[in-house]
């Protein structure tokens, strides 16, 4: 039986998405609060998700999304330690402009 046991990846299917990832690097770094001290072994990682939140009307296009990211650094070389952010984007608020987004962060 064609298709059988398929499993299709449209945009209807995914109802959020997840992101996770760092960097570990071995190269030194000046200090920020004294640049003649070096620091080795500089690091950061993140998450950054945005689910979708509501199901409205039967289209696809239809979707709020909520996002959020977070974000760490070395503590000793990076100006910003840690960093959020957040928002809310929706699209085909207008029936005819179906694929235009808005969005606020």
């Amino acid at each position: 039986m064609p298709g059988r046991g398929r499993v299709s990846r449209n945009s209807r299917d995914i109802a959020a998405t997840y992101n996770l990832g760092g960097y570990d690097d071995s190269l030194s770094g000046p200090d920020l609060a004294n640049p003649k001290i070096l620091h080795q072994g500089l690091f950061g990682f993140y998450f950054a998700t945005a689910p979708q939140s509501i199901k409205m009307g039967g289209g696809e296009h239809h979707r709020p999304t909520l996002s959020a990211s977070f974000t760490v650094s070395d503590q000793n070389t990076t100006k910003f330690k840690n960093a959020y952010d957040a928002g809310i984007a929706s699209r085909g608020l207008f029936a005819d402009r179906p694929l235009d987004v808005i969005s606020l962060g």
